[in-house]
């Protein structure tokens, strides 16, 4: 499936290693991996904040030096004006994805959501907004999921490993996905520790846990709904344009934040 998910795979294989380092402490080593995962792609970056809530600061300046190493390791061969003429192509790729990688049906994002729910330029906006106000919305909407996102991980306190860094690391692996331009097949991708963690937790509970059960099945069924190969093409997109995956994101989210919360006293 190389083909389908592209450079993700390489992604998350270097953010399971940089997991896997922290939760035994490692954390020089650790943030080697997460500034070769940020080199790749930005969407990792967000792992930084964790690691400033966790006072994780060797980890921090271990992923800083390697982002910058590697950002400027091509000088050597090109030189410095070259290189930051690469660097500056880069910028602007960025930037040419704003506003209008975010309106992509296939987009799963939550500023994708927003953009297609409350947009003026979206065929399928609830209430049309022009530039200023949505951004504001955007705003709005981004600051309320990192505010629940950090009290979340502030709650379990400064913990250096066991289950419920796990589960912070999982929420992280979640937010970045939600917060990211991401299409459908990227979510499968960076979901599968998150879910992992949480069908593990499902067992530890018995299966008593509705709640946990239920939500995962609630996610099953919108993958299942958005499978083109199923439902058929047309079918698939209509789906993906109202953000059926984003509300399956958003589940497999707060579901890690039920479960982290509510102990589990075979877990915790």
């Amino acid at each position: 499936n190389i083909d389908r998910a592209q450079v993700n795979l390489i992604i998350l294989l270097l953010l399971l290693f940089f997991s896997y380092y922290l939760l035994n402490n490692k954390e020089s080593l650790a943030g080697v991996y997460l500034g070769i995962a940020a080199v790749f792609k930005l969407t990792p970056v967000l792992f930084l904040v964790y690691l400033l809530i966790k006072k994780r600061f060797k980890a921090i300046m271990s992923a800083i030096i390697t982002f910058t190493a590697l950002i400027f390791i091509p000088s050597f061969r090109w030189g410095i004006e070259r290189n930051a003429y690469f660097l500056k192509g880069w910028a602007r790729s960025l930037g040419a994805t704003l506003p209008s990688e975010y309106l992509q049906h296939k987009n799963q994002s939550l500023m994708a959501a927003i953009s297609r729910f409350f947009s003026v330029n979206s065929d399928v906006a609830l209430l049309k907004l022009s530039q200023t106000p949505l951004a504001v919305l955007m705003i709005i909407f981004y600051a309320l999921f990192l505010v629940s996102l950090i009290y979340m991980v502030i709650k379990s306190g400064q913990n250096q490993g066991g289950p419920k860094t796990q589960y912070d690391l999982a929420l992280f692996f979640t937010a970045m996905t939600v917060l990211s331009p991401v299409g459908t097949k990227t979510t499968f991708v960076y979901l599968l520790m998150p879910i992992a963690v949480l069908i593990k937790e499902v067992f530890m509970r018995e299966l008593k846990d509705r709640i946990l059960l239920g939500g995962l099945l609630t996610y099953l069924s919108l993958i299942y709904l958005n499978s083109s190969d199923i439902i058929g093409g047309e079918l698939s997109e209509l789906l993906h344009k109202y953000s059926l995956m984003t509300l399956g994101l958003l589940i497999i989210y707060f579901l890690l934040g039920y479960a982290k919360l509510k102990k589990s006293p075979a877990a915790f």
